[in-house]
């Protein structure tokens, strides 16, 4: 009301008038354009979901339901980012580690929708072969652990040295980044507070933080012999594994037709969602598959 009585004093009725006009109007294009942004992230979410070939959308249904894990089962990576992989500190070559082909892991182009993420997919072929462990080999996990087990300075881990490398070949690191400041300023403060925010509060899902995308959920691939493999959220799972987390919510990307074909033969498959696909895997099952 003071606002108003001073806008009046100021300008009079009309000037008034028009000046809540213009109010009216920035708020309504606000709203619009905020509702219109909430519906483009339904579309893509429902475009992400149509990623299954044919035979997947046949098997796989809500391929977005989120399922609670055993931390323990997760042991391997195939994460297509070859800079991942501690190779590439040790040999200064971006490709000396020869990473799955990334449409069958994560990013794909779709219309206007680029790095798209696989939700459901069912394919055969090896790329749950090529793999490396995640606590071995690991920059990331490294990384934290030097951060956070050893108290070290981000500078002194093993992100120092990569960023160098990247540096001196390229001339930028992750995100275009052109120094140690700025990368530190852009990632590792991010995964300082995250580190912090799961060790007082634990681990949650998205939906819990109440967010409403699950884009930031750890995601798996299932190998042919039921092996759990980490694609992405190597950030959320390596704190949760340092944390001693039991159990952690992943969204699976990728299924290996031939453990989709063991299923098919043991499983009333009518309608099988992620949870009900796992089953075997969650309740130790798998030794049973050839």
């Amino acid at each position: 009301m003071e606002k108003f009585i001073e806008t009046f004093e100021e300008v009079g009725i009309k000037g008034t008038l028009e000046k809540s006009i213009k109010s009216i109007k920035f708020r309504l294009v606000n709203k619009l354009l905020r509702a219109s942004y909430r519906s483009y992230i339904e579309i893509r979410g429902k475009y992400n979901i149509g990623f299954s070939d044919e035979y997947g959308a046949e098997i796989i249904k809500n391929p977005y339901q989120v399922v609670i894990v055993p931390i323990d089962l997760i042991e391997y990576c195939i994460s297509p980012y070859a800079t991942s992989h501690i190779s590439f500190i040790k040999n200064k070559d971006v490709n000396e580690y020869n990473p799955p082909a990334r449409q069958t892991v994560r990013p794909i182009k779709n219309l206007f929708i680029t790095e798209a993420k696989i939700k459901g997919l069912i394919i055969n072929g090896d790329w749950d072969v090529n793999r490396f462990n995640f606590f071995d080999d690991s920059i990331t996990h490294s990384a934290f652990r030097e951060r956070f087990l050893q108290n070290k300075l981000w500078s002194d881990t093993l992100y120092y040295k990569r960023l160098q490398i990247l540096l001196n070949k390229k001339g930028c690191g992750r995100g275009n980044t052109k120094t140690f400041e700025e990368y530190k300023k852009k990632y590792l403060k991010k995964w300082d507070n995250l580190y912090q925010d799961i060790k007082n509060n634990g681990y949650k899902t998205q939906k819990e933080l109440g967010k409403s995308s699950i884009a930031k959920e750890i995601e798996v691939g299932i190998s042919r012999k039921g092996e759990i493999l980490l694609i992405d959220g190597k950030h959320r799972f390596s704190i949760a594994k340092i944390l001693d987390i039991e159990k952690i919510p992943v969204i699976v990307n990728v299924w290996q037709k031939e453990y989709i074909e063991w299923l098919k033969e043991n499983k009333d498959i009518s309608n099988v969602t992620p949870k009900i696909a796992m089953e075997p895997i969650l309740d130790g099952k798998i030794e049973e598959i050839e």
